[in-house]
């Protein structure tokens, strides 16, 4: 028995391991050039939205925000400065005569007339500042609450005296002028102030006499008109201020006394004078 091992067989060297062309991953060209379009547009998009944050002077707007609202702020401030000067230029009258606006400063002044009619804005001041040299107006709608603002949603414009140190100043400066419809004004915010009888207040006795049937062109003018408007605000509504003291105002005197208990002669003397400056209705 052969016991001969076979003989070995040889097998070809294998030659190293190289990577083919046909082994390699195959090449995109068209994933670069999306690449590339891609980049293109992003700064195409980054460029435009710069150039939208740039103001006319090329600075950037959210670095000017905070100075932007300043000039904002500041550009208003200078229009409003404007609208008042031309609203203060417009609400003057075209008047040889001071124009003056008052604040409330519980001093008091004299008004002499006014008016809330466009039309007779100029004449009616004119003419007090003709009777009264001294004289000044103001535009009720920027003056003192206290005096009237306006009537009929209509702005009034006042002549007045003053202002005065003192409420005696003023109350001798109202009795020594010759407008009728003169009356002493407190300027403050309450009104009921503003009464010439309760703003001059005088004794009783040194009120003067009124006999019935004197009229406006005596020297007890101004002393009539207080008395109707003091009772028209006693409540007899239908007395007319003035200062003319006609059947009418007489009969509302008779009414006044009768309902008071006082002696009914349509005379006004310390007695019916001081049963009106004591009466809450006509002096707070």
């Amino acid at each position: 028995m052969d016991l001969t091992p076979p003989p070995l067989v040889s097998h070809p060297a294998r030659p190293p391991h190289t990577t083919s062309d046909d082994d390699k991953p195959p090449r995109r060209p068209w994933l670069i050039g999306a690449l590339a379009a891609c980049l293109f547009l992003l700064c195409l998009v980054s460029g435009i939205v710069t150039f939208a944050l740039l103001d006319d002077n090329g600075h950037h707007v959210a670095d000017d925000d905070t100075s932007g609202n300043e000039e904002v702020d500041s550009d208003d401030g200078e229009e409003e400065e404007e609208k008042e000067e031309e609203d203060g230029a417009t609400n003057e009258l075209d008047l040889d005569m001071p124009f003056q606006n008052l604040s409330c400063a519980q001093e008091h002044i004299v008004l002499l007339a006014s008016t809330d009619s466009p039309s007779a804005y100029e004449a009616v001041i004119s003419e007090a500042g003709q009777a009264e040299p001294d004289a000044s107006y103001l535009y009720t709608d920027e003056s003192c609450s206290g005096i009237v603002q306006e009537t009929g949603g209509r702005p009034l414009y006042a002549a007045y005296l003053g202002p005065f140190n003192s409420q005696a100043e003023a109350c001798t400066a109202m009795r020594n002028t010759e407008a009728l419809t003169s009356e002493v004004a407190l300027l403050t915010r309450d009104r009921s102030q503003a009464r010439p009888l309760c703003v001059c207040r005088e004794s009783a006795e040194s009120l003067p006499r009124i006999d019935p049937g004197v009229g406006g062109s005596s020297a007890l003018g101004h002393a009539v008109r207080e008395l109707q408007d003091a009772l028209r605000r006693a409540g007899h509504t239908a007395s007319v201020v003035d200062g003319v003291s006609d059947a009418a105002t007489v009969s509302l005197i008779k009414a006044y006394q009768a309902a008071n208990d006082l002696p009914v002669d349509g005379w006004v003397g310390p007695v019916t004078w001081g049963a009106l400056l004591d009466d809450p209705q006509v002096c707070p």
